[in-house]
């Protein structure tokens, strides 16, 4: 099929065909005002597109989009997947058992069989062992919908009832025992069942622990006043048109911190390819998949987002796997785009009558991801977001470079020819020949791919720092260590509307693909309402900063915070090693000692100590296993504490990375109440340099929450909850994972 197209190598080929074209057909690409559609016509015309392998790809695209597609299922191989967990399972190898199971739903027909059944059942199980209740009660209502036989209903009712009483769900717990027990009424010789579950019931009805099942179901929450001329956004937002500073938002009110101010759905979005095997596909949270019933590519968290994706997009590109994953991003995100827009709304554009591009600015200082002038007038329309609120997005001639351009066409041709067919209407199609239905597409799908280099968000997530030991979230005595991680690429037409600065006033955060904005500061009535592309003030420096916005967004940054005096306050906190006294920072000298120091010395000193403290952090995955290795590392690290203190003065990050080191070793040793005092210590100089009210703080309150509450310090635990509670619900609301452990831990402290 697909895979018979190597598409780098074409796409290889066909720039350096181009590349070897006149100077007026290489560098026409160029033109500022040259349309799209024209592009389009010139790599038709310059690429062999008549090539017997590009032909085979296109024509088994297009066989593949008028087939069943589900081909690619195969009982046997969903049956050999399964046997294989079964034996990884039986030697309590949940998480490859899990991996196996995983890839026996993915492959198991859904012909009304009992083998995809069975796989759910199975998966169940492992994930149950592995602590994942909530998937181990969804694969269990798969198997039973599935029909999952029915002699064996009672040991996957047992589950769902154990589940839910994991998860102090004491009612459901009840409901699925007594289903069981009723089970178990039409089957012999099951007395030792029939006693385990009754033991189980009679858990569910008298409960020994605090349920926090009800108290943590915290309702999403809403915009409370939607705007009415600006889609998904609140009424004290609104979008406004400056010369040079191009559309903008800008608060029609005083807002304060916390306040939701756009909540909007992704128009498309497409999953990264690393994530494909944990995440939804369609709303990107992590689950434990169900598949699609006709392909085993995609996966879904649960059967309302895999029909949500059929209807939408999916059922257009189930089976064409195998070309799309060798496109970029932004080529199989454009296509998305078209194919969710719908073929009524790409008919209508491609029967308007088209216009030369404006002209795109040039300039370097440009400080705005959209610059068109005029109303967004995909915007105004009853607050609505519609196709048209995508082509008035800004694409940036001037933005990519000559091959970009080359390959973006290349790739929209392609792309076009594969699936025109199924985005117009039959309208469209009898009205223009083949030729010029494939260069109305191929260009629409040009103008996407140039708009998101410089308008596609990242979806991210907040997970456990990646190779921490984060086990339990502190329920079983760790500590979890967060960070954020891209999941996801999407465009969002409103959000897309904001401007840069590396000191935002407002924070993203997503939740099951959708994104909530929110002011982490009060904003002025009149106030500008800015977001971070990325490169923020206490993460990069002021040069950083300005070449990572430079190269991603052609613009040269000159917010506040680019233009203050851009020293760093981390090579002014020097001591005199004499009397411990700060030095001038312009003459070496030290105020109280009057003498002269030297301060290459201690900066060398400062780097020495810092080499060793590296290779300290690449101990530590070995010192976990090994307490005395661990102890070793302790000392050592508590050595280069001496040195960095002597001369360095807080807040200084060194100090902050040093000291949340330590606190990091006792945590692995189970010494909580001697793992508490270092991390206190780090926290005011991330308060120095990130903000007393930044989510950075709030991540190591987190931590430090955690530590009190494993080590029974109740009073100093419910100091940090209530701060860190703060911040989370400040800057997520109160739908985010933190704010719900934090309650959690909170209300046990309160039962104590």
């Amino acid at each position: 099929m697909a895979a018979a197209l190597d598409f780098p190598k074409f796409l290889q080929n066909a720039t350096e065909i181009w590349r070897s074209q006149s100077s007026k057909e290489k560098y026409c690409i160029q033109n500022a005002y040259e349309l799209d559609k024209d592009v389009i016509c010139l790599g038709m015309k310059i690429i062999d597109w008549r090539n017997s392998t590009v032909d085979h790809c296109i024509e088994s695209i297009q066989g593949c989009l008028k087939s069943s597609r589900s081909d690619s299922k195969s009982a046997s191989s969903a049956e050999d997947s399964r046997q294989k967990g079964n034996q990884l399972f039986q030697k309590r190898n949940y998480r490859g058992a899990l991996e196996c199971y995983t890839k026996s739903v993915q492959v198991a027909p859904h012909d009304g069989k009992d083998t995809l059944a069975l796989a759910h059942a199975n998966r169940s199980a492992a994930l149950f062992h592995l602590g994942r209740y909530k998937a181990s009660i969804q694969d269990i209502d798969e198997a039973l919908t599935r029909g999952y036989p029915t002699n064996k209903h009672v040991k996957v009712l047992q589950r769902k009832g154990q589940c839910f009483l994991k998860l102090h769900n004491l009612s459901e717990a009840e409901e699925e025992f007594s289903k069981a027990l009723r089970c178990l009424d039409s089957i012999t010789g099951e007395d030792k069942k029939r006693r385990e579950i009754k033991i189980l019931l009679q858990e569910s009805s008298n409960p020994t622990s605090v349920s926090f099942g009800d108290q943590l179901d915290i309702p999403d929450e809403d915009i409370k006043e939607k705007s009415s001329m600006l889609a998904n956004a609140s009424s004290a937002v609104t979008c406004k048109h400056q010369e040079g500073n191009g559309r903008f938002l800008e608060a029609t009110r005083d807002i304060a911190a916390g306040e939701l101010l756009i909540k909007e759905k992704p128009y498309a979005a497409i999953i990264l390819k690393e994530e494909e095997s944990s995440h939804c596909h369609h709303c990107f949270e992590q689950c434990s998949p169900i598949p699609c019933p006709n392909c085993i590519h995609a996966r879904y968290c649960s059967s309302r987002c895999r029909s949500d994706s059929l209807t939408q997009y999916h059922s257009i590109e189930c089976g064409t796997e195998q070309l799309l994953q060798q496109v970029s991003v932004f080529s199989r995100l454009s296509l998305r785009i078209l194919i969710t827009a719908g073929r009524e709304e790409l008919s209508n554009d491609i029967r308007k009558p088209k216009t030369s591009s404006s002209q795109p600015s040039s300039s370097s200082t440009s400080t705005s991801l959209t610059t068109a002038k005029g109303s967004s007038s995909g915007y105004l329309d009853g607050g609505l977001v519609n196709y048209e609120s995508i082509v008035g997005l800004e694409a940036h001639w001037f933005n990519h470079s000559h091959e970009e351009l080359i390959q973006y066409t290349v790739t929209s041709i392609l792309l076009a020819k594969c699936f025109y067919r199924e985005l117009v209407s039959l309208k469209t199609c009898e009205t223009l020949s083949e030729e010029e239905l494939i260069a109305e597409i191929a260009s629409l799908l040009l103008l996407h791919t140039r708009q998101l280099k410089s308008n596609s968000h990242a979806i991210t997530e907040v997970r456990p720092s990646e190779g921490e030991n984060t086990a339990g979230k502190s329920a079983g005595g760790t500590v979890e260590e967060i960070s954020q991680f891209r999941v996801a690429t999407a465009v969002y037409p409103t959000v897309s509307m904001m401007n840069h600065a590396c000191i935002p006033n407002i924070i993203p955060s997503f939740r099951k693909g959708i994104l909530c904005v929110r002011a982490t500061k009060k904003i002025m009535h009149g106030d500008e309402i800015q977001h971070c592309y990325g490169p923020q003030v206490g993460h990069m420096t002021t040069s950083d900063r300005q070449q990572a916005l430079l190269n991603q967004y052609c613009f040269t940054c000159r917010c506040r915070a680019c233009t203050r005096d851009p020293k760093s306050r981390d090579n002014l906190c020097m001591k005199c090693p004499k009397c411990g006294q700060p030095l001038n920072a312009m003459t070496s000298i030290c105020g109280k000692c009057a003498v002269w120091i030297d301060v290459l010395v201690l900066l060398k000193e400062v780097d020495d100590t810092m080499i060793t403290f590296a290779e300290l952090v690449e101990m530590y995955p070995a010192a976990v296993k090994d307490v005395t290795l661990m102890r070793d590392v302790i000392s050592k690290t508590k050595t280069c504490h001496d040195v960095l203190d002597r001369i360095l003065i807080p807040p200084h990050m060194h100090l902050a990375v040093a000291y949340n080191f330590m606190a990091k070793c006792h945590i692995a040793l189970q010494e909580f109440k001697e793992a508490a005092p270092w991390l206190a210590k780090a926290i005011p100089t991330i308060e120095c340099r990130f903000g007393r009210d930044s989510i950075e703080v709030a991540n190591e309150l987190y931590k430090l929450a955690q530590i009190y509450f494993n080590g029974k310090e109740i009073a100093p635990a419910m100091e940090a909850i209530d701060r860190a509670l703060e911040l989370f619900i400040r800057h997520y609301g109160n739908s985010n994972e933190e704010v719900l452990v934090l309650m959690k831990m909170k209300a046990c402290l309160m039962n104590a």
